[in-house]
């Protein structure tokens, strides 16, 4: 009986020792480091603050830290492609976003919109929608002239919740 119940508690030890960990850093959502240097007229928090509603993840602000995912935000004087308000490049630790220095002139919805976008591709959605009643539709502006909206499709947010 005590070599069964030996056996019993030596298989058992491993997951009694998962059980003790708090169930916060067991089960809480992971940690997302946001690193940003860029011109006080992107609205960078607020934009990450709209975005993190949706992640399930905690997004921080401050540098990048090793074994957590990052986000890392630049303002560049000229970009892949000079039409581009901001572009993001994923696949690498840290993710990074590129914000175009020449269009701090727009208006301070399409530069919110602009990083809302781009935060979207950050956090998992990385292809367009064809439909301009997503923040993730190509263009800032619908073919209509007017602005796209500023909201997710519901596939996009299951996108960012899973990501």
């Amino acid at each position: 009986m005590r070599k069964t119940y030996a056996a019993v508690l030596a298989l058992l030890a491993p997951a009694l020792l998962c059980l003790s960990e708090t169930p916060a850093a067991a089960a809480g959502p992971r940690t997302v480091w946001i690193d940003y240097k860029a011109d006080k007229a992107w609205p960078v928090r607020s934009a990450v603050a709209f975005v993190d509603r949706f992640t399930g993840s905690q997004l921080r602000f401050g540098a990048c830290r090793p074994k957590y995912p990052c986000v890392q935000i630049r303002e560049k004087r000229k970009l892949a492609n000079p039409s581009w308000a901001a572009v993001t490049y994923v696949g690498n630790n840290p993710t990074r976003i590129e914000l175009s220095a020449t269009r701090r002139g727009m208006s301070y919805s399409l530069r919110y919109d602009t990083l809302v976008h781009e935060l979207g591709h950050a956090f998992g959605v990385h292809s367009h929608n064809k439909s301009c009643s997503s923040i993730m539709y190509y263009s800032l502006t619908c073919p209509n002239g007017r602005n796209s909206t500023l909201a997710f499709s519901s596939a996009e947010k299951a996108m960012l919740k899973r990501h």
